[in-house]
């Protein structure tokens, strides 16, 4: 029975194997292509309101639109992204309204199959043998000089004359330079409405802080939510200002370090600790060379150890202000780095701050990292 079920897992395989690297290329494998769809026969055919969304991009590429304003203009419009379609064409129920990415419009404007050139052979399921059997592994990708193009296999939705001008256009866009960018809320900005991170978009002449995650959702409270990140930033440096400010104020109104010598008298208390562990132990030996009865020994060990437990509170006491009083010199110290203009802004912040949660309404809740600094926005 097991070999049975093997055998039909096999066969199925098998199959899909072979539908994926069929040479006439008529095939796109299990689901069609996004702008595709399959009839009756399972043969492709156009997908009108996909088909209209590719033509739009291809054609905004060639308008010069850049990939981010195409992203906003598909989102606008309402079209469902590729991920939606596939999902819908599986007969599941999601919801929609997803912005639109990238790495989706750059994939669609390098598919060569938009204009009716099927490929196949892109990838190829290999086979290995183990223990005498074959066992399916996972495709390897081909070279494209090994890709399969079979011209007119399915209906164009763009033609050959757009698709080669958009490539040209690609290949004429100048390269991004590999430089890492920073900026303030850098990791930190968040979204009040969906808690998801902010954008940093600085494609319009000056930089903003967006939300792109709900802007297909009309109804979320942070749809399309975007504020000049020069604002954000001067309200989160005021605030770090205040609350260095009030630090410092206080530190001078109390005093931050410790009253006295507080270091002597921690030896001074640590030294009779060990004086009285010395007593102790010449007690045992007095009583071991019978100076001293059982009864005068137990009377003075219970002393020593009464005295050495007193000390060691003490000595504990002495200690946690020490600690206290160092944290509170840090604190003190990055105070007052927050109020100079020597350390860089993001390095401040960093130190300080671990997220910014920006609402809609322009108010911003800081998490602090260092509690002293939690000074009410």
């Amino acid at each position: 029975m097991i070999k049975g079920s093997q055998a039909v897992i096999d066969n199925s395989i098998g199959k899909m194997a072979q539908k994926r690297v069929k040479k006439d290329g008529s095939t796109m494998g299990i689901f069609p292509l996004y702008g595709y769809i399959f009839d009756d026969e399972r043969k492709p055919v156009i997908n009108l309101k996909p088909a209209e969304a590719i033509r739009s991009i291809f054609q905004m590429a060639l308008d010069g639109k850049t990939v981010p304003q195409i992203c906003d203009a598909l989102t606008n419009a309402g079209y469902l992204t590729p991920g939606e379609q596939k999902a819908i064409d599986k007969g599941k129920d999601v919801p929609t309204g997803k912005a639109w990415t990238r790495g989706a419009v750059n994939s669609i404007l390098r598919e060569i199959q938009y204009t009716g050139t099927a490929i196949s052979g892109r990838s190829v399921v290999a086979a290995k043998a183990v223990a005498g059997q074959p066992k399916p592994m996972m495709p390897r990708f081909s070279p494209q000089s090994e890709w399969r193009r079979t011209p007119n296999a399915r209906p164009a939705i763009v033609s050959e004359e757009v698709f080669s001008a958009v490539q040209e256009v690609l290949a004429n866009k100048p390269k991004r330079k590999n430089s890492v960018r920073s900026y303030l809320l850098k990791y930190i900005g968040k979204c009040g409405g969906c808690g998801r991170a902010l954008v940093y978009d600085d494609s319009v002449g000056y930089p903003l802080y967006r939300c792109k995650h709900t802007a297909g959702d009309p109804s979320a409270a942070c749809h399309k939510m975007k504020f000049v990140a020069s604002e954000i930033d001067d309200a989160v440096l005021a605030v770090i200002r205040k609350s260095a400010e009030v630090i410092i104020n206080a530190s001078n109104l109390n005093g931050i370090s410790p009253k006295g010598d507080i270091g002597k008298e921690l030896m001074d208390y640590e030294k009779r600790v060990t004086e009285c562990n010395e007593q102790r132990q010449q007690c045992y030996e007095r009583f071991i060379l019978r100076e001293i009865d059982r009864a005068e020994y137990l009377k003075l060990k219970n002393n020593c150890t009464a005295e050495i437990d007193r000390l060691n509170n003490q000595v504990a006491l002495l200690k946690a202000e020490i600690r206290a009083h160092e944290v509170g010199k840090a604190t003190l110290e990055i105070a007052k780095q927050a109020t100079s203009k020597t350390i860089p802004q993001k390095e401040i912040v960093d130190t300080l701050i671990d997220k910014v949660l920006v609402f809609p309404d322009k108010r911003i809740e800081i998490e602090w990292k260092i509690t002293d600094f939690s000074v009410v926005c």
